[in-house]
């Protein structure tokens, strides 16, 4: 298959099955590379592979209206996350950023061990924390909290974990809220979660509360944070993102990373293998599994003949039509795949060889095809060629 990969991938980590090319690709993988401008994705690519869990840097719902699934690659940089938030929800308790900048802006005679009494810090164990986001980033924290001996709240109004030990909310109240030492913020960025931390959430918190964010800036607004860290509502605020009017406030009262969540050797190798794996199943037999637009889809991994793979408006009708051209050319029909997700529907259908060995028939079946209204895009898919 054909493949544009965008910088910060290594092609030699994707295998022979791929061909590198610049232009007319099949597929398209990426890391963080903006493609919002359309014209990096020709009308020949099949599918966008994201190596990492965000796909904001893609117009996912253009390439939906072109029949392009988009996929990522969940929980590939799961530990990675975890383990960055984590470590650095210590030290911000611990008041380590604000004693490291004084070790480093003091001269060589300065009495440091006298000057600790004033970066005492708290201890996290029997402390409360409320994680926004039980995705597998958020849920894996919550258990690395909750094994060192923290009270975890959770909430997250799609993802529902059976856990005895985490107290998930339906609803954020104020009581809640109002109790936990730390709020760590992992849910994805939509048009409703922008801004999620306001005003309104902000007075709701513990005074004296350390806030973490490892999923996107966009999800705080600055200007009533930087009001709270002032007022001192907020003791400590931590993002893996550079916010710049919150810049002022470092490293006293917080610190800003250049987005290293995700930013390991095992992470980055993990979110390739997984995108290859996709893109290799999706590809050679029309297997779709992570997409964040398009329906799942798992037809067999073996098939005698031909497979159609079609992307089709999700109207009735449309399996009937399909179904009607094969019968029409004395084509037979061995399996049929179908699912949907909002207005895309997907088909895999596995044709026999016809008994004369004539693939006239095939041909005027694939034209004719590409004539039906509500179907988007499609393509044949052959046996053993992965």
């Amino acid at each position: 298959m054909r493949v544009r990969i965008f910088k910060n991938l290594s092609f030699k980590e994707l295998g022979p099955n791929f061909t590198e090319v610049t232009e007319k690709p099949d597929l398209i993988m990426v890391r963080s590379t903006e493609l919002h401008d359309v014209s990096l994705i020709p009308d020949t690519t099949w599918g966008i592979f994201r190596a990492g869990s965000g796909t904001d840097n893609i117009p996912v719902d253009e390439m939906t209206k072109k029949g392009v699934p988009v996929f990522n690659t969940p929980g590939s940089n799961a530990n990675s996350v975890k383990e960055l938030a984590l470590g650095v929800m210590i030290m911000a308790s611990r008041n380590c950023f604000s004693a490291f900048d004084f070790v480093n802006q003091s001269p060589a005679d300065t009495d440091f061990e006298k000057a600790k009494i004033k970066f005492v810090g708290t201890e996290i164990a029997g402390k409360n924390i409320l994680i926004l986001g039980l995705g597998n980033i958020g849920y894996s924290l919550a258990e690395a909290c909750h094994n060192l001996g923290m009270n975890v709240f959770g909430y997250d109004p799609f993802v529902k974990r059976d856990a005895r030990w985490l107290t998930q909310l339906d609803l954020l109240s104020d009581t809640t809220v109002s109790i936990c030492d730390f709020v760590s913020i992992h849910i994805p960025k939509n048009e409703r979660t922008v801004n999620f931390v306001n005003e309104e959430f902000i007075l709701r918190l513990k005074r004296g509360v350390i806030l973490l964010n490892f999923a996107r800036k966009e999800l705080v607004d600055t200007y009533w944070l930087g009001i709270a860290l002032e007022a001192g509502q907020v003791r400590y605020y931590a993002s893996d993102f550079v916010q710049e009017s919150l810049r002022r406030y470092i490293p006293s009262k917080a610190l800003m990373l250049t987005h290293l969540g995700a930013s390991t050797e095992e992470a980055e190798k993990r979110s390739v293998a997984m995108a290859r794996n996709q893109a290799e199943n999706y590809w050679y037999f029309g297997e779709i599994i992570n997409s964040v637009n398009f329906p799942r889809l798992t037809p067999d991994h073996t098939f005698e003949y031909k497979r159609l793979f079609i992307v089709n408006r999700n109207v009735p009708g449309t399996l009937a039509k399909i179904t009607g051209l094969i019968s029409r050319d004395g084509l037979n029909i061995s399996a049929v795949i179908n699912n949907s997700k909002g207005e895309i529907s997907c088909f895999a259908i596995d044709i026999d060889k016809p008994p004369d060995e004539n693939e006239a028939d095939l041909a005027r079946l694939i034209n004719d095809l590409g004539k039906l209204e509500d179907i988007i895009r499609f393509r044949v898919i052959y046996p053993n060629t992965a």
